[in-house]
């Protein structure tokens, strides 16, 4: 239903009519079936201005019920919200840093990558090197959910960025590993989140681990790492079920 809207909205030559009314229909079916992800999109209907006397608060109002309800990509999109970056860049103030955590643990737990791109950043803040390791391993299991932007971070981590002040996770300079990262974050970016790397660690393993022999051919090292996993086992999330009721009001 969800995509089905999506498509009715797009541009897509194959679509015989542009019609939002149409798409609104869609996901407040979805919406009435319980989908979470139904009223992240709703929220996302409303912020764009799409639903007749919509703003921000009614936007708002659906991003946390559907992060409420257990939407990965809204309990992150309101963890962006939280972060005071936006006041101080350089990330010393908090809206409200504890809920943020455990929206992003919730998230990612349930497969959503771009989760684990913020929560590593936070986990890097002590500049420790436990909590270097501890964001290197998380933008790790971004990039096997399918995180162009953590396959990324890695990559430029491997190739020196931060290392003279200090703040570089990886502490030297790995270039076959950051050309590798490389390669696959421009891989994830063109499926945009629809590929998944379960097998990453076979043939891009974190340090101090030997890093396998590549023959150079991207589909190699792609095909090496997404090699078919078993399925997870199906597990229903809710709300409730990542952050207590006490956090949830904080939110609002």
């Amino acid at each position: 239903m969800l995509n089905l809207a999506s498509l009715i909205l797009s541009d897509h030559s194959g679509v015989p009519e542009h019609n939002p009314e149409m798409a609104i229909r869609w996901v407040e079916k979805a919406m009435k079936l319980g989908v979470p992800d139904a009223y992240d999109v709703m929220g996302v209907y409303h912020q764009n201005g799409l639903v007749k006397g919509a703003d921000a608060t009614s936007a708002y109002a659906f991003f946390q019920r559907a992060a409420d309800m257990g939407s990965p990509s809204a309990m992150t999109f309101l963890t962006n919200k939280l972060a005071g970056t936006y006041d101080d860049p350089h990330g010393e103030f908090w809206g409200n840093l504890p809920v943020a955590v455990e929206m992003l643990q919730c998230a990612m737990a349930q497969g959503y990558g771009q989760a684990a791109y913020k929560l590593g950043f936070i986990y890097a803040r002590p500049h420790t090197p436990e909590a270097k390791q501890h964001a290197l391993q998380t933008f790790q299991e971004g990039a096997k959910l399918g995180s162009a932007e953590c396959a990324n971070s890695l990559s430029t981590e491997f190739d020196g960025m931060g290392l003279t002040d200090g703040t570089n996770l990886v502490g030297h300079i790995d270039k076959a590993r950051a050309e590798r990262y490389g390669k696959l974050g421009d891989a994830l970016e063109f499926y945009g989140g629809r590929m998944r790397l379960p097998n990453l660690d076979k043939v891009l393993p974190l340090p101090p681990a030997p890093l396998p022999k590549w023959d150079g051919n991207v589909k190699t090292l792609i095909d090496g790492a997404r090699t078919v996993a078993s399925p997870p086992r199906a597990v229903e999330l809710s709300g409730g079920d990542c952050f207590s009721k006490a956090h949830a009001e904080c939110m609002k």
